[in-house]
């Protein structure tokens, strides 16, 4: 991560466990206490992120990845061995297997982001101290793929939940949060734009029967749905209108992540199902979530009405058919945003998902399909009509194999990265 942003951030917010860094960093005190859930920041969360790259630079790597409408740094967190090096490679994306996890969507559903944290707190505690976890060696899985945590997506809408107006720091987020008609800041999903970023991303699938691509974005809206700026449901002027949500569009696509898990609250509910993917991806999607709800115990919801639009699981299933699970912590009855005493309670019902989700990845492998662009690995599927309608949009081409796909096709052609590439045609509208 780039110091002088990072010092920028932290200098004025240093937590009373920093003075007790040292190498030994398994005989120090936890960092990340849920007790302190209730009361904690976005800037207490990321400076928190920051301390366990401190504490655990071998594993853990913070990149701030862009910034909030109120100029709050959105940033994942990367975890696998030797994260310095291995991020530093031009093929990282086949190095590593990689694992997306994602929390803070919804203003109002606090508990999620500390629950990410106290996660990687305790992967990376079992990879120095073997069975912290019983259930996983996470000094050997590590080795073997990356984890991308990105714990808090909408900081703005975090912030604005538990402290109320006084937390937009900039003249613009004020005056966005201003023109939002509805000023009941505790019951916010949405940012301090008045835009739900769980609405915003844009939703084209490819409709294999009538071989072309579909955008459904708003089309089959349900009676939750607004349509101007709220603390709830309102989609957006346009598909991916929010910085929030381009960042995170842009790095789900940066690298090639063979699932996703995206934390929400409430109902103790698994969601797996899209009504307009083929049936062999719900298949495995189903596959997935039935493996979480061996860490969780949650119900599975199987049934998608195809009511409502512009989900991050549309965008990430659409785009890469690769499963996403929407896991919803929390009783439907919890109140919002999360008191303190049921943050333990939520985290030992998580604290392992990541991890079965990964196990399962790895069940999986890689599938036959290969999409290259400009010569460099994008991503595998396991259907080649989808695949070769994914080449076409992004001119690329797809190339069969199997294990482990090669990272370049042709390194002496190379003359930019897959990356550059994505982000010059983001949004994909």
């Amino acid at each position: 991560m780039n110091i002088s942003k990072k010092l920028s951030f932290i200098f004025i917010f240093i937590f009373p466990f920093v003075f007790s860094f040292s190498t030994g960093v398994c005989a120090q005190a936890e960092l990340v206490q849920l007790s302190n859930g209730e009361s904690m920041s976005s800037q207490d969360l990321f400076s928190l992120a920051v301390a366990l790259e401190k504490k655990y630079p071998t594993l853990i790597y913070v990149d701030i990845i862009g910034y909030s409408v109120d100029q709050k740094p959105l940033y994942s967190i990367i975890m696998t061995a030797d994260v310095d090096t291995l991020r530093r490679q031009k093929d990282f994306n086949i190095l590593r297997q990689h694992y997306f996890v994602e929390a803070g969507t919804h203003a109002r559903e606090t508990v999620n982001p500390l629950i990410v944290m106290k996660q990687i707190e305790d992967y990376a505690i079992d990879y120095h101290q073997e069975n912290h976890i019983q259930e996983f060696s996470l000094s050997q899985m590590l080795e073997e793929v990356a984890i991308h945590f990105l714990p808090l997506t909408n900081p703005d809408g975090f912030d604005l939940v538990k402290f109320g107006e006084a937390s937009v720091q900039t003249q613009h987020g004020r005056k966005l949060l201003l023109s939002v008609g509805d000023d009941h800041y505790t019951n916010f999903k949405s940012g301090i734009s008045g835009v739900d970023h769980n609405r915003n991303y844009p939703q084209h699938y490819f409709d294999m029967d009538e071989n072309i691509w579909k955008n459904i974005w708003q089309l089959n809206i349900s009676n939750l749905h607004a349509t101007s700026p709220s603390a709830e449901f309102y989609p957006g002027p346009h598909p991916a209108s929010e910085p929030e949500v381009k960042t995170v569009m842009n790095y789900i696509l940066r690298y090639d992540f063979r699932n996703y898990i995206s934390f929400h609250s409430r109902g103790n509910v698994l969601y797996w199902n899209k009504y307009f993917a083929p049936d062999y991806y719900n298949q495995r999607s189903k596959t997935l979530a039935q493996t979480i709800q061996i860490a969780n115990g949650y119900e599975l919801m199987d049934e998608d009405n195809g009511l409502g639009s512009g989900y991050l699981s549309d965008f990430t299933s659409s785009e890469t058919l690769k499963p996403l699970i929407t896991v919803e912590t929390l009783p439907i009855s919890t109140d919002l945003p999360t008191q303190a005493h049921l943050y333990p309670t939520a985290y030992e019902a998580n604290r392992l998902v990541p991890l079965y989700a990964i196990s399962e990845g790895q069940k999986t492998g890689y599938f036959p399909y290969r999409l290259y662009v400009d010569d460099v690995y994008v991503r595998d599927f396991e259907n080649l009509t989808y695949a070769n309608a994914i080449a076409q949009k992004y001119n690329g081409k797809i190339v069969e194999g199997d294990a482990t796909p090669s990272m370049f096709l042709n390194k002496k052609k190379r003359t930019h990265s897959i990356y550059e590439f994505l982000i010059k045609h983001l949004p994909l509208i």
